[in-house]
């Protein structure tokens, strides 16, 4: 019986150490929009209001792999994504407009985790 116990805490610990290991793009709220900026500038230049193209970036972003980059050196990506549910700010991440290759290839750079999303997708 103890022998039971032991094995339903390991696993029990094992499932909770690789939920910490998930990335999470999801939303409890409804993205409505995604304002482009320029990173350097910090100036707005694109507002998508597209739902389908919304969802579509959404689905492919939850989707993808991710690299870490975390002990790189790299240049900040050109623009970041502010994806937001009406005025109020859920997630940022950056974006390349051409494909890098930081540990894997990809657009979309989440800068706060050191993570590169392995996903090519133009939204210009």
């Amino acid at each position: 019986m103890k022998k039971i116990g032991k094995i339903v805490i390991v696993v029990a610990l094992s499932l909770l150490l690789l939920s910490c290991f998930q990335k999470d793009v999801t939303y409890e709220s409804s993205i409505t929009s995604i304002e482009v900026y320029d990173w350097v500038e910090t100036k707005l230049i694109q507002t998508i209001e597209d739902e389908g193209m919304i969802k579509q970036l959404q689905q492919s972003l939850e989707d993808a792999s991710t690299y870490s980059t975390a002990n790189l050196d790299y240049p900040l990506p050109p623009y970041k994504l502010v994806f937001k549910d009406d005025e109020e700010r859920v997630f940022s991440i950056g974006y390349y407009d051409e494909v890098v290759n930081l540990n894997g290839k990809g657009q979309f750079l989440d800068v706060q985790n050191d993570l590169l999303y392995g996903l090519e997708f133009s939204i210009f």
